[in-house]
């Protein structure tokens, strides 16, 4: 039951990573009005979240623990899924606004001085950022866990009779 969810928060961070890199890399190329270094920090700040969620799904894959096989009633996994795509999908939806936002108030032939300027871009980006903070950090927490396997315990917790 939770593996469909690790899958999507897995796929999901590797679209968003792949997606900043792809935008804020060629949106200087592209026309859209964000310059050296300003691009850079969107992707500073942005990136490392998502890795995180990677990297704790990593140590679950290979970790050397056996999965927990944590039994969860449905209304529970309902919660869950919010919980883990809310949050992400909020994410997106609010990022693709200030995205097209910023394009715009900062278009050619716009009045020079009243568009969004790139440090409240980066502001609007990290309150957004403290959205997964605050939410989906603890839902991958829960989702990669890893409990000790009975063939993996430690020689010290070994009782012989």
């Amino acid at each position: 039951m939770l593996d469909v969810e690790r899958r999507w928060l897995i796929v999901a961070s590797l679209g968003v990573t792949i997606a900043t890199f792809a935008f804020f890399l060629l949106a200087p190329e592209m026309g859209y009005p964000i310059y050296d270094p300003d691009h850079y920090s969107i992707i500073r700040l942005i990136v490392p979240v998502f890795m995180g969620y990677l990297g704790l799904a990593t140590q679950f894959v290979f970790g050397d623990r056996e999965p927990s096989h944590v039994r969860v009633s449905k209304e529970r996994l309902k919660l869950i899924r919010l919980m883990v795509r809310g949050p992400i999908y909020s994410f997106v939806f609010v990022m693709i606004l200030v995205i097209i936002a910023f394009g715009l108030s900062n278009r050619p032939g716009s009045a020079s001085g009243d568009g969004m300027k790139p440090t409240e871009l980066a502001s609007i980006v990290t309150a957004l950022l403290a959205l997964l903070a605050g939410t989906t950090n603890a839902a991958a927490a829960y989702l990669f866990k890893t409990e000790k396997g009975a063939n993996n315990a430690e020689p010290s917790q070994v009782h012989s009779p």
